[in-house]
């Protein structure tokens, strides 16, 4: 099932630079989110292999769609003299969530089960869509005139 999830990581990867051309970062997150909370919900609910399966495989094209639209935002969204610190908190940020997201997800999944979990967690992928209404990933870019530094 873990080779599902990195083969849909691998054709997500291969989906990314049309999608980008068409589709604005806070579409592809948006997109990413409901495709991974329909794959976790997938996981909650369906005991087949080759329904889990696919569901891994889909929820590995959503992570893809999702954590390079993040990186490339973090990467790009700093001013040039601001990027490797802006960067380097992201990084940090994001691993410190990873670790105690895991600790609480494993908390909640003693309490509540592996199904009522994975359902929990689905259905507060989708309220988290709520917070792109305010939250953009991506700004309107303003042009400004290029560094000096930068352009020699």
């Amino acid at each position: 099932l873990l080779g599902c999830l990195g083969a849909g990581s691998v054709i997500g990867a291969s989906l990314l630079a049309p999608l980008r051309w068409r589709y604005s970062p806070d579409q592809l997150v948006a997109a990413g989110a409901v495709l991974f909370a329909g794959a976790t919900v997938a996981l909650a609910l369906v005991s087949r292999f080759t329904i889990t399966a696919a569901a891994m495989l889909i929820g590995g094209v959503a992570w893809m769609l999702v954590m390079t639209s993040f990186n490339v935002c973090a990467q790009t969204a700093p001013p040039v003299e601001l990027r490797a610190r802006a960067l380097g908190m992201y990084l940090v940020v994001f691993q410190s969530s990873m670790a105690l997201g895991s600790a609480t997800w494993g908390a909640v999944a003693n309490r509540a089960g592996v199904t009522g979990s994975l359902l929990m967690a689905a259905l507060l992928i989708v309220a988290g869509l709520a917070t792109a209404i305010r939250l953009r990933l991506a700004p309107v870019m303003v042009a400004a005139p290029p560094d000096p530094v930068a352009a020699n």
